[in-house]
Protein backbone atom coordinates (compact mmCIF):
# COMPACT_ATOMS: atom_id res chain seq x y z
CA UNK A 1 0.00 0.00 0.00
CA UNK A 2 1.46 3.37 -0.94
CA UNK A 3 1.05 6.68 0.88
CA UNK A 4 -1.99 7.75 -1.17
CA UNK A 5 -3.79 4.45 -0.51
CA UNK A 6 -2.93 4.70 3.18
CA UNK A 7 -4.39 8.21 3.42
CA UNK A 8 -7.59 7.01 1.71
CA UNK A 9 -7.83 4.21 4.27
CA UNK A 10 -7.13 6.65 7.10
CA UNK A 11 -9.93 8.93 5.92
CA UNK A 12 -12.23 5.88 5.92
CA UNK A 13 -11.20 4.91 9.45
CA UNK A 14 -11.92 8.44 10.62
CA UNK A 15 -15.05 9.00 8.53
CA UNK A 16 -17.38 9.53 11.51
CA UNK A 17 -15.39 12.57 12.62
CA UNK A 18 -16.41 16.08 11.55
CA UNK A 19 -14.85 17.01 8.18
CA UNK A 20 -12.36 19.50 9.65
CA UNK A 21 -11.08 16.89 12.15
CA UNK A 22 -10.55 14.35 9.35
CA UNK A 23 -8.59 16.96 7.40
CA UNK A 24 -6.49 17.76 10.49
CA UNK A 25 -5.74 14.07 11.11
CA UNK A 26 -4.73 13.49 7.49
CA UNK A 27 -2.54 16.61 7.52
CA UNK A 28 -0.87 15.33 10.71
CA UNK A 29 -0.04 12.00 9.09
CA UNK A 30 1.16 13.63 5.89
CA UNK A 31 3.58 15.73 7.99
CA UNK A 32 4.50 12.64 10.00
CA UNK A 33 5.40 10.76 6.82
CA UNK A 34 7.58 13.59 5.57
CA UNK A 35 9.54 13.64 8.86
CA UNK A 36 9.58 9.91 9.64
CA UNK A 37 11.40 8.61 6.62
CA UNK A 38 10.63 5.68 4.39
CA UNK A 39 11.24 2.88 6.93
CA UNK A 40 8.81 4.28 9.53
CA UNK A 41 6.26 5.11 6.82
CA UNK A 42 6.22 1.47 5.68
CA UNK A 43 5.74 0.28 9.27
CA UNK A 44 2.70 2.52 9.85
CA UNK A 45 1.16 1.62 6.50
CA UNK A 46 1.60 -2.12 7.12
CA UNK A 47 0.05 -1.85 10.59
CA UNK A 48 -3.05 0.00 9.37
CA UNK A 49 -3.24 -2.15 6.27
CA UNK A 50 -3.88 -5.16 8.55
CA UNK A 51 -6.24 -4.06 11.33
CA UNK A 52 -5.87 -7.38 13.14
CA UNK A 53 -2.23 -6.43 13.82
CA UNK A 54 -3.44 -3.40 15.78
CA UNK A 55 -6.24 -5.03 17.78
CA UNK A 56 -7.57 -8.57 18.13
CA UNK A 57 -11.15 -7.34 18.66
CA UNK A 58 -13.13 -4.48 17.17
CA UNK A 59 -16.15 -2.57 18.45
CA UNK A 60 -18.21 -0.93 15.70
CA UNK A 61 -20.25 2.05 16.89
CA UNK A 62 -23.06 3.97 15.25
CA UNK A 63 -24.57 7.15 16.70
CA UNK A 64 -23.03 6.45 20.10
CA UNK A 65 -24.10 2.80 20.36
CA UNK A 66 -22.04 -0.35 19.89
CA UNK A 67 -23.63 -2.28 17.02
CA UNK A 68 -21.12 -5.10 16.45
CA UNK A 69 -18.31 -6.71 18.46
CA UNK A 70 -16.00 -9.48 17.36
CA UNK A 71 -12.57 -10.61 16.29
CA UNK A 72 -11.19 -7.90 14.03
CA UNK A 73 -10.47 -10.12 11.04
CA UNK A 74 -13.91 -11.77 11.19
CA UNK A 75 -15.78 -8.46 11.47
CA UNK A 76 -13.82 -6.94 8.58
CA UNK A 77 -14.22 -10.02 6.35
CA UNK A 78 -17.82 -11.00 7.22
CA UNK A 79 -19.71 -8.16 8.92
CA UNK A 80 -23.16 -8.93 10.37
CA UNK A 81 -24.67 -5.55 11.25
CA UNK A 82 -26.08 -3.55 8.30
CA UNK A 83 -24.00 -0.51 9.32
CA UNK A 84 -20.78 -2.55 9.40
CA UNK A 85 -21.69 -4.06 6.03
CA UNK A 86 -22.17 -0.53 4.65
CA UNK A 87 -18.84 0.62 6.06
CA UNK A 88 -16.99 -2.29 4.50
CA UNK A 89 -18.68 -1.63 1.16
CA UNK A 90 -17.48 2.00 1.36
CA UNK A 91 -13.86 1.00 1.98
CA UNK A 92 -11.46 2.20 -0.73
CA UNK A 93 -10.58 -0.70 -3.00
CA UNK A 94 -6.92 -1.39 -3.72
CA UNK A 95 -8.02 -2.75 -7.11
CA UNK A 96 -8.72 0.78 -8.30
CA UNK A 97 -12.47 0.23 -8.48
CA UNK A 98 -13.08 3.26 -6.26
CA UNK A 99 -15.31 3.90 -3.28
CA UNK A 100 -19.00 3.13 -2.96
CA UNK A 101 -21.45 6.00 -2.70
CA UNK A 102 -21.73 5.51 1.04
CA UNK A 103 -24.70 4.61 3.18
CA UNK A 104 -28.01 6.11 2.07
CA UNK A 105 -30.47 7.74 4.45
CA UNK A 106 -30.48 10.36 7.16
CA UNK A 107 -28.18 10.39 10.17
CA UNK A 108 -30.22 10.47 13.39
CA UNK A 109 -30.19 13.36 15.82
CA UNK A 110 -27.71 12.91 18.64
CA UNK A 111 -29.67 15.39 20.76
CA UNK A 112 -33.07 13.75 20.22
CA UNK A 113 -32.33 10.19 19.02
CA UNK A 114 -35.15 7.97 17.74
CA UNK A 115 -36.78 5.63 20.26
CA UNK A 116 -35.96 2.55 18.18
CA UNK A 117 -32.79 1.55 16.39
CA UNK A 118 -30.60 4.56 15.60
CA UNK A 119 -29.65 3.04 12.24
CA UNK A 120 -33.28 2.44 11.16
CA UNK A 121 -33.55 5.46 8.83
CA UNK A 122 -30.60 4.15 6.82
CA UNK A 123 -31.16 0.40 7.08
CA UNK A 124 -32.44 -1.76 4.22
CA UNK A 125 -33.65 -4.35 6.79
CA UNK A 126 -35.75 -1.85 8.76
CA UNK A 127 -39.15 -3.06 10.01
CA UNK A 128 -41.72 -1.63 12.41
CA UNK A 129 -39.93 -3.38 15.29
CA UNK A 130 -36.77 -1.40 14.47
CA UNK A 131 -38.67 1.89 14.68
CA UNK A 132 -40.26 1.06 18.03
CA UNK A 133 -37.56 -0.62 20.14
CA UNK A 134 -33.79 -0.27 20.33
CA UNK A 135 -31.97 -3.54 19.60
CA UNK A 136 -29.95 -5.20 22.34
CA UNK A 137 -26.37 -6.36 21.78
CA UNK A 138 -26.96 -10.12 21.48
CA UNK A 139 -24.61 -13.07 21.23
CA UNK A 140 -24.39 -14.75 17.82
CA UNK A 141 -23.51 -18.39 17.14
CA UNK A 142 -20.08 -17.42 15.80
CA UNK A 143 -19.09 -15.74 19.08
CA UNK A 144 -19.77 -12.19 17.96
CA UNK A 145 -22.26 -9.73 19.37
CA UNK A 146 -24.62 -7.75 17.17
CA UNK A 147 -27.27 -5.15 18.04
CA UNK A 148 -29.89 -5.76 15.34
CA UNK A 149 -33.42 -7.11 15.48
CA UNK A 150 -32.64 -9.01 12.28
CA UNK A 151 -29.15 -10.29 13.14
CA UNK A 152 -28.52 -13.66 11.57
CA UNK A 153 -31.10 -13.18 8.84
CA UNK A 154 -29.88 -13.40 5.29
CA UNK A 155 -30.76 -10.14 3.60
CA UNK A 156 -29.34 -7.99 0.84
CA UNK A 157 -27.79 -4.89 2.35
Amino acid sequence: MNREEYLKRLSFLLKDLPEEEIEDAIAYYEDYFEEAGEEKEEQVIKELGSPEKIASRVYVMYAGNVVEVGKTKEVFEHPHHPYTIGLMAATPKLTGSGIADGIAGDIPSYINPPKGCRFASRCPRCTQECLEAPPILADMEDGRQVACHHAGEEAAV
